[in-house]
């Protein structure tokens, strides 16, 4: 005999039983027994101390990822960065900037007292082909 010709339908109260195949078992829970052992407050406490956790993971989680990122920006800084400032001395800008021809417009700000240099694209300073575009160099009142 087949089962589902003797149980045509599941209820949720009768399981099929191991020992006695063939015998349907009723199996009753009262709600009372599992509730009257558990603490209404210690469900509370749960939900608090793993939001607790979950924040302090999410917390620990962006400080790694910033601090990666940051290294990662000033160990290898864009070469077209027009935010990150570059400042030379008179005499590097006087001897191996301007006297080379490698100059293509300075911009004087007396507020600030600071010059800004800007070279060609494929300017030579020192030998070597330079990364950035703009300089900056400090001067002592216009």
């Amino acid at each position: 005999m087949n089962k589902s010709s003797v149980f045509p339908f599941h209820c949720g109260f009768i399981q099929p039983n191991k020992l006695f195949k063939g015998v349907p078992v009723m199996y009753f829970k009262t709600s009372s027994a599992t509730y009257s052992s558990e603490d209404p407050n210690k469900k509370k406490d749960d939900e608090e101390e793993s939001k607790t956790s979950l924040f302090i993971k999410s917390a620990l989680w962006m400080t790694t990822a910033y601090i990666f990122i940051t290294l990662m920006s000033v160990l290898f800084p864009g070469s077209k960065q027009p935010e990150v400032v570059r400042y030379v001395s008179w005499n590097e800008f006087f001897y191996h900037m301007l006297s080379k021809g490698e100059v293509e417009e300075i911009v004087v700000n007396p507020e600030t007292d600071l010059v800004t240099i800007y070279v060609h694209d494929d300017a030579i300073i020192k030998g070597r082909k330079t990364e950035h575009k703009t300089y900056q160099m400090k001067i002592a009142g216009v």
